[in-house]
C-alpha cells in the first residue's frame, strides 16, 4: 500500500467534524502567519501567486469537506 493510500485511509477514519476542525485550524494558522509576515515586511508589497496558493488550498479543502458532509 502506498503512503498516499495509507494517509487517505487514515483521513477517512477521522470523524467528519474533526476533519472540519483540523482544516479550519490549518486555514486560520496559515492565514495568521501569512498576514503577520505580510504586515511586518519592510516594504509593503502585493501578494504573490505563491501567497495566494498557500491561502487558497486550505480554504478549498475546507469547502470540499463542508459541501460533502451529510445533512442530518
Amino acid at each position: 500500500m502506498k503512503l498516499s493510500e495509507r494517509l487517505l485511509a487514515y483521513w477517512i477514519r477521522i470523524p467528519r467534524r474533526w476533519r472540519l476542525a483540523a482544516l479550519t485550524a490549518c486555514m486560520l494558522t496559515i492565514w495568521t502567519v501569512e498576514g503577520v509576515r505580510f504586515l511586518t515586511s519592510p516594504a509593503l508589497r502585493l501578494p504573490t501567486v505563491t501567497d495566494a496558493i498557500i491561502c487558497l488550498i486550505p480554504a478549498i479543502l475546507l469547502f470540499m469537506v463542508w459541501k460533502t458532509k451529510r445533512s442530518n
